[in-house]
């Protein structure tokens, strides 16, 4: 059946309400009308007549912009002293300074107390004053654009922007330690923010500020939110918060009782953990983890997974096609049964109604979770359209008002960093829902995130898989952001410029997806794997990456706990889906999971190994900054049949050395001895190939 009672902001509406606010743009906004607006005590329609009022009129958003940085309506917030004692407050109240343990941090330095921001996010009574706090203490910075690093500041950051900065255009979210990952880049000659929650020595804000000034922006102001530095003398200009005295150690933290048990900080997870040293590995997950295995068979039915995957500025190195699950006829209806299952066995009553944001993902969500529901309980909920601009939703009154008492559940085929969760959660509780919950069919969100969410809506926060990949907001000018898109870029700079045959082959394989990362997007009907084994068996190679992607990201999130790969030495595996597992892993992988994940890599640089599977394992060492596969070279030439090298074999080879060789121009001389011993062993079939590294070698000499 089709449900009828669907409501959304039709066009009309949207046009009278830009009538109005047109109407209004002679006689601007009175004084009045700007302080509730800014205080957040305006009416909805006010405050929406407002919204499309300031987009129109500089001088009115000129005269908020200065109301919000009077800030008289903070009362107890005015004094620096003030402020930074209920920041104290807070942070206590809500169990956020931890102490008893020793914690380590991704630097290995131990310290005795932390700080966790996660908890401040458990509730709007805790997470608003801290967000009114940051406010008030940039109130004479400018700014158009900030970077945080973690969840919990990016999440303060949003309500900063959607409350008191509505002119800030960008927000970057930085995460994890060695490397860090920024979800977009930073614009150039933007005026940028700093926000981070914790500072010990500094070293943080620096490399953020580098980042910064690298990208040809200035940095605006630098922000903590928990000073602990020693020495402040360093780096004058961080503001803070607050202060808060942490002892900082490169060794245990002992206690009045000796040394104390620790708990590591995971830079992926965004909480404390105890380290796990049992490694994990795709065909384990799918025998230990029943949700794991359970998505990937669904996925492989519906063939609904891409390598990289481009939604408009948003890039997925690793995305799994919500939509084409949910269309597909042998997955769809499964997806959205076990989802209705989980929403109605863990509440008293079904949803009164369903809010989805505006766009076909989630409609397609809201509208089968709906008919499921009453299949299931003969209960019909309303469903609610919301479309989201600028980080604001925008609901019609005769939709406020549907909302106002009822049970109210936002769904969603996905959620990446929370921001369409939160701001229709938000909506929801304004607009006066007796309850709010969510329920989405994959997270990607960090596990302290999701914890936040449960907190903050009551324990109503249901998810059926978990997919911690992350996602990456990519501009047209600068393509750095997603490392995909960077290392294709980054190809088509070197062939440029060395000429070299081999490179520009393989740069023309990106633009024409030709070469061995091809894939058919079109997948046959076909039934489920029936155990691990079968699914890398029959799978196409993408799959084979994305589990190993997968794999990686769940055993980083439990317990940091290390990657193994023994399944790259199955000969039952197509070499080709064995080299896809290595493609997969992104920089860093191996110095993360140490000698589990660097036996398996090592195995596969022996002369017997197939050459896909050679090549994969010498460009995870490259993007790792290793060059230690020059020294397999010979054997794997030496082998039978070398004349069948992969596509792009040599101008694999030829990149990975042009990159480390530039980034380390002091090994030239060491690494074209090498080679020239290789070419001396080699023949003919190959020595064409040996030549362009060799070629290559010298063009970056003479470059440096």
């Amino acid at each position: 059946m089709t449900p009828d009672n669907e409501y959304s902001l039709d066009l009309k509406l949207f046009e009278e309400l830009t009538e109005t606010a047109e109407d209004q743009r002679g006689s601007h906004l009175s004084a009045a009308q700007i302080e509730a607006y800014v205080a957040n005590q305006a009416s909805p329609e006010d405050e929406r007549l407002a919204d499309l009022h300031l987009e129109a009129c500089e001088q009115c958003l000129s005269a908020a912009e200065r109301a919000v940085q009077a800030g008289t309506w903070l009362g107890q917030m005015q004094s620096s002293t003030t402020r930074s004692a209920r920041v104290l407050q807070l942070l206590t109240s809500c169990g956020a300074i931890q102490s008893g343990f020793d914690y380590v941090m991704p630097s290995g330095a131990h310290i005795d107390r932390h700080i966790s921001l996660t908890r401040l996010c458990w509730s709007d009574k805790t997470v608003d004053p801290i967000v009114e706090a940051v406010d008030w203490t940039l109130a004479q910075r400018g700014f158009d654009a900030i970077l945080t690093h973690g969840w919990p500041m990016a999440h303060i950051a949003r309500r900063l922007v959607w409350r008191f900065r509505s002119r800030v255009k960008t927000l970057i979210e930085s995460e994890g330690h060695d490397p860090l990952i920024f979800s977009r880049g930073v614009p150039r000659g933007a005026a940028v923010a700093i926000l981070t929650d914790v500072t010990l020595r500094g070293d943080l804000v620096a490399r953020l500020r580098a980042k910064v000034l690298r990208a040809g922006a200035r940095v605006a102001a630098e922000l903590t939110v928990v000073d602990a530095r020693e020495d402040r003398n360093g780096n004058q200009k961080l503001l803070s918060l607050c202060s808060i005295p942490i002892a900082r150690s490169e060794s245990p933290i002992v206690g009045p009782g000796g040394e104390l048990q620790r708990r590591h900080f995971n830079p992926c997870s965004y909480n404390l953990t105890v380290r796990r040293v049992e490694s994990r590995s795709p065909l384990q997950l799918f025998d230990r983890d029943p949700h794991f295995a359970q998505l990937w068979e669904r996925v492989f039915v519906a063939g609904a997974y891409e390598h990289h995957h481009v939604d408009g500025s948003a890039h997925h190195n690793g995305f799994i096609d919500t939509e084409r699950l949910l269309e597909h006829p042998l997955t769809g209806e499964a997806i959205v049964d076990d989802l209705a299952s989980l929403l109605i066995s863990q509440t008293e009553r079904p949803p009164d109604v369903l809010v989805v944001p505006r766009r076909h993902r989630g409609r397609l969500v809201g509208m089968r979770l709906r008919e499921t529901i009453y299949r299931t309980t003969n209960v019909m909920p309303a469903m609610v359209t919301v479309g989201i601009r600028r980080g604001r939703a925008h609901l019609p009154e005769s939709s406020r008002r549907l909302l106002e008492g009822q049970s109210v559940v936002v769904c969603d085929s996905a959620a990446g960093h929370g921001e369409t969760l939160d701001v229709l959660c938000d909506m929801a509780r304004v607009a006066g829902a007796a309850s709010v919950g969510a329920a989405i069919v994959i997270s990607r969100l960090k596990e302290s995130c999701e914890e936040a969410f449960r907190a903050r809506l009551d324990g109503k926060f249901w998810r059926l898989y978990y997919f911690p990949t992350p996602s990456f907001m990519v501009s047209q000018s600068d393509p750095s952001a997603c490392p995909y898109c960077a290392v294709k870029a980054a190809i088509a700079t070197t062939a440029a410029r060395l000429g070299l045959p081999a490179l520009r082959a393989l740069a023309d394989s990106f633009d024409t997806g030709g070469g061995d990362r091809a894939h058919d997007q079109f997948v046959q009907p076909r039934v489920r794997p029936e155990s691990g084994e079968d699914f890398l068996r029959r799978c196409e190679r993408r799959m084979a990456g994305g589990v190993t992607l997968h794999a990686l990201c769940t055993a980083m999130n439990d317990g940091m706990a290390p990657l193994e790969l023994p399944e790259v030495q199955d000969a039952s595996i197509a070499p080709a889906k064995r080299a896809a597992m290595l493609e997969s892993l992104p920089a860093g992988a191996l110095k993360w999971s140490g000698r589990w994940l660097e036996r398996s890599v090592q195995d596969c640089l022996a002369p017997a190994s197939p050459h896909q599977v050679w090549l994969a394992a010498a460009n995870l060492l490259a993007r790792e900054g290793r060059m230690d596969w020059i020294d397999h070279l010979t054997g794997q030439l030496g082998r039978s049949g070398n004349h069948r090298l992969p596509t792009h074999f040599w101008g694999w080879l030829v990149f990975d050395t042009v990159t480390y060789l530039s980034a380390n121009p002091g090994h030239i001389a060491e690494v074209r001895s090498k080679m020239e011993r290789i070419a001396a062993k080699t023949d003919s079939t190959v020595r064409g190939g040996v030549k362009q590294v060799l070629e290559a070698i010298e063009k970056v000499e003479v470059g440096c």
